[in-house]
């Protein structure tokens, strides 16, 4: 069996404890350390897709609650509903000049932006 002398024990301890130093620094805390910077790179853009997000969710909330006021509405109809008729009465109660109410097709080779309105 082999005899070690107390100094050789003593720079086995140091080179373990060193090798131990080495290998909590290589696999926990230089990892640990890229990963939050990471993490602190990327929070504000996160942020800022969670506010996107959150204001995305109160317009869609506000369209599904004017959708469901339509569809009551438009169920609220009588069956025999013409909307033809409709208009038209419109158009009378709001005084439109007859002629806004004709629907004139446009020559053929002109485009609709070039009539007189």
């Amino acid at each position: 069996m082999m005899q070690i002398t107390r100094r050789e024990k003593r720079m086995l301890l140091f080179s373990i404890v060193l090798a131990g130093v080495w290998l909590l620094y290589s696999f926990v805390y230089k990892p640990a350390g890229e990963r939050l910077a990471t993490l602190e790179r990327i929070l504000p853009e996160k942020q800022a897709a969670l506010t996107q997000l959150v204001s995305m969710v109160r317009e869609y909330r506000g369209l599904q609650k004017q959708s469901a006021q339509l569809q009551q509405q438009i169920a609220a109809q009588p069956a025999d509903f013409a909307l033809l008729a409709f208009l038209e009465n419109t158009a009378t109660q709001c005084s439109l000049r007859p002629s806004a109410m004709e629907e004139q097709p446009a020559p053929p080779g002109q485009l609709s932006r070039d009539l007189p309105v």
